[in-house]
């Protein structure tokens, strides 16, 4: 699936998929197409991210407490920088235990560690401070669609928006997570949901029109495809999934011509798509 990219903070990026197969009969050739993971943004927590950083940078290099005992995920010993934010966010919530940016600060650095247990424990201290905190509900069903709690990462997301309904970030990824549970029209509808609350986002088009394809919807994915296009005509995934899914209808020519473009943009995919297919 595609990214969302917007104005807000970015954290972690998680390594792109996809497969090359031979090209199959048109009902089957979405096995084809090129599928991306979400970046997290965690829309007011990234404010407050940013703001406890500037706040507690003196205190990095004080004494450190429990964050010196902290490890990553693996068991390994954390970085310096790392141990150091941790220290001052923990510092800074032993003073005042309801300091909600150095909570999102703190389940912001564990996210980025992979210790999603405590993330998930901070950013639900948030809303027990706060429940009106959509962004802290935000980061909960980021956090369980990246470890795929699916059902959870979709309840999360519902909570968000019921307290935000224009946060465009958990209506996404919602569609997102609906994907990975393979209820391909419901993340239709909440694509159709994003682009309504901001059009012109190249990603959401994407997205959709993988879901599109899912469903055999061929038409509508090409037309979706092509706004992906309008708006960045460098998404070289998106000249190769259209070209794939032209030589599923029988577009022979067109199709190549996309798979083409995509191989000059540097998808290394359309170049062993173009040998299987165009000669």
């Amino acid at each position: 699936m595609k990214t969302l990219l917007l104005p807000l903070f970015s954290f972690l990026a998680f390594l792109s998929y996809g497969q090359s197969t031979p090209v199959a009969p048109p009902a089957l050739f979405v096995s084809d197409i090129t599928e991306k993971n979400p970046i997290p943004f965690f829309i007011g927590a990234a404010n407050e991210y940013v703001e406890s950083n500037n706040r507690f940078q003196h205190n990095y290099n004080q004494p450190w407490n429990q964050a010196s005992r902290d490890k990553g995920s693996s068991g390994n010993s954390l970085d310096l920088a790392t141990l150091r934010k941790l220290n001052a966010y923990n510092a800074a919530i032993e003073k005042n235990p309801r300091d909600t940016a150095a909570l999102c600060a703190r389940a912001i650095e564990r996210f980025g560690i992979n210790d999603f247990d405590r993330a998930i424990a901070d950013f639900s201290k948030v809303i027990e401070i706060d429940p009106t905190r959509a962004d802290a509900w935000y980061g909960i069903g980021f956090i369980k669609m990246t470890i795929e709690d699916f059902p959870g990462a979709i309840e999360a997301y519902t909570k968000a928006i019921a307290l935000d309904p224009k946060l465009i970030e958990a209506v996404f990824n919602r569609g997102n997570t609906k994907m990975d549970l393979q209820d391909y029209q419901g993340a239709i509808e909440d694509y159709n949901k994003a682009i309504n609350m901001k059009a012109g986002v190249a990603e959401i088009y994407f997205n959709r029109a993988v879901a599109e394809e899912k469903l055999h919807d061929k038409n509508a994915a090409l037309a979706d495809y092509d706004k992906v296009i309008e708006i960045d005509p460098k998404d070289q995934d998106a000249y190769y999934n259209r070209g794939v899914a032209k030589i599923g209808l029988g577009k022979k020519d067109d199709g190549c011509s996309d798979l083409k473009k995509a191989a000059a943009l540097g998808n290394v995919q359309a170049k062993e798509q173009i040998k299987k297919s165009c000669n």
